[in-house]
């Protein structure tokens, strides 16, 4: 996986909502950010220029820009809570950029989906 690939978690059910790689780290996990269609909860908006729309064989992503926003928290994640490694989308270097300098540096693990996070 490269920074800023986009893929699906193993339960879409549980977690319904597409994550952007951003770092294998060690013992078998990776830091992530979540994007989702919901605005609230301090999320963030982003624009279509984040998004790339077709991947190197000019084939198109399937996760594209839609009204999209970045949720404020950076994930460390199991490997094993991917599908598997299929990219459904991509962030430009500048969405690349732009998702690095919104979210916390440090990693939160939550077992539970986002919308079942408190607020500080």
């Amino acid at each position: 996986m490269n920074k800023g690939d986009i893929i699906w978690a193993r339960d879409r059910e549980k977690h319904p909502h597409p994550i952007v790689f951003l770092k294998q780290e060690r013992n078998g996990t990776f830091s992530a950010c979540i994007i989702t269609h919901e605005q609230g909860n301090g999320n963030i908006r982003m624009e279509d220029e984040h998004f790339c729309k077709v991947d190197e064989n000019n084939n198109p992503y399937s996760i594209k820009y839609e009204n999209t926003f970045l949720v404020h928290r950076r994930l460390s994640k199991e490997n094993s809570w991917i599908t598997n490694e299929t990219v459904k989308g991509r962030l430009t270097e500048v969405g690349i950029r732009y998702v690095e300098s919104m979210i916390p540096t440090n990693t939160e693990s939550h077992p539970d989906a986002v919308w079942n996070w408190n607020e500080d």
